[in-house]
C-alpha cells in the first residue's frame, strides 16, 4: 500500500490544482483524523481505502481548504435516495446497496477494476460495436481511454462522473449503446444521495446554501488513479476477481 505523499500525487495527476494546494488539504484532513496519522520515512502509515475516500471527498467538496473535515462528515453521511444499475455481481452490489455515499464511494474506489471492465464489456457486447467476438482485444484497446487523465472517456463510448453538490451527490456511468443508426446514451449505473433526514433536523448540515449551486465532479481517471495508488496496481488485492464476480 502507498504512503500519504503517493496519495497526494495520485489525486494531483488528475486535478488542475497545484500539488501544494492538495498537500495542504491532506494536512488539514489528516490533522482532523480523517486520514490516519503518519510519520516520516519508513514509519509512515500506509493509506487505506477509507483514507483515499476521505481525501477525495475533502478535496472535491470543499470551497475553502479549512472546511474539508466537516465536508467529509457531511458528504459521507448522505443517504441513498435513488439507485439504478444494469449490472450484477458482488462488487457492484457492495456499491449499489451501500446506504451512504461514503460507503459507496469507498467501494467504487476499492473495486475500480471491476467497474472499468464492466463498462467496456457493456459497450463491446452491444450491437453498436464490432468487438463482441474479440472482447479482450476491445478491453485492451479502450481501457486506456477510460483511465488516463486528460483523455475523454467518450472516445470509448462511456461517460462516468462522481458529482458533489451541497448537500447531494451522484455516481453516474452512461454507455453509448444501440444499433449503429439509432444508438443512445444509456444509464448503466446511477446512484443519487441526499441528506439524512434525522441529521438534517439536528442541524448537522449547517445553514443551507441559497438557490445558486456549485457542482464539483471527478471522472473515472481519478477513481482509477486512487485505486492504483492504494492497491499498488495489483488487481488481486481487490476482493472481487475481475473474471469471477458474477
Amino acid at each position: 500500500m502507498a504512503k500519504l505523499p503517493a496519495l497526494i500525487s495520485a489525486l494531483a495527476s488528475c486535478d488542475d490544482r497545484s500539488h501544494k494546494q492538495l498537500d495542504n488539504i491532506s494536512r488539514i484532513v489528516r490533522e482532523a483524523g480523517f486520514i490516519r496519522t503518519t510519520q516520516r520515512g519508513g514509519g509512515a502509515s500506509e493509506m487505506s481505502w477509507k483514507d483515499a475516500t476521505n481525501y477525495l471527498i475533502g478535496a472535491s467538496g470543499c470551497y475553502a481548504n479549512n472546511e474539508a473535515p466537516e465536508i467529509i462528515e457531511r458528504f459521507r453521511s448522505l443517504r441513498l435516495k435513488h439507485g439504478h444499475t444494469e449490472w450484477q455481481g458482488a462488487a457492484f452490489l457492495l456499491v449499489t446497496e451501500a446506504e451512504t455515499f461514503g460507503e459507496a464511494l469507498e467501494g467504487l474506489i476499492r473495486f475500480a477494476p471491476s467497474f472499468t471492465r464492466k463498462m467496456i464489456e457493456f459497450v463491446a457486447q452491444d450491437g453498436a460495436t464490432k468487438f463482441a467476438d474479440d472482447l479482450e482485444g476491445y478491453v485492451s484497446q479502450f481501457a486506456p481511454l477510460i483511465i488516463q487523465p486528460g483523455v475523454s472517456t467518450e472516445l470509448a463510448n462511456i461517460r462516468s462522473r462522481i458529482s458533489f453538490q451541497r448537500w447531494s451527490a451522484e455516481i453516474s456511468i452512461e454507455c453509448f449503446v444501440g444499433i449503429p443508426d439509432d444508438a443512445e446514451w444509456v444509464p448503466a449505473l446511477r446512484l443519487i444521495y441526499g441528506v439524512d433526514a434525522e441529521l438534517f433536523s439536528q442541524g448537522f448540515y449547517g445553514p443551507m446554501d441559497g438557490d445558486r449551486k456549485v457542482v464539483s465532479s471527478v471522472g473515472w481517471p481519478t477513481i482509477h488513479s486512487l485505486w492504483n495508488c492504494v492497491s499498488g496496481g495489483d488487481v488481486e488485492k481487490s476482493i472481487v476477481d475481475l473474471q469471477g464476480d458474477e
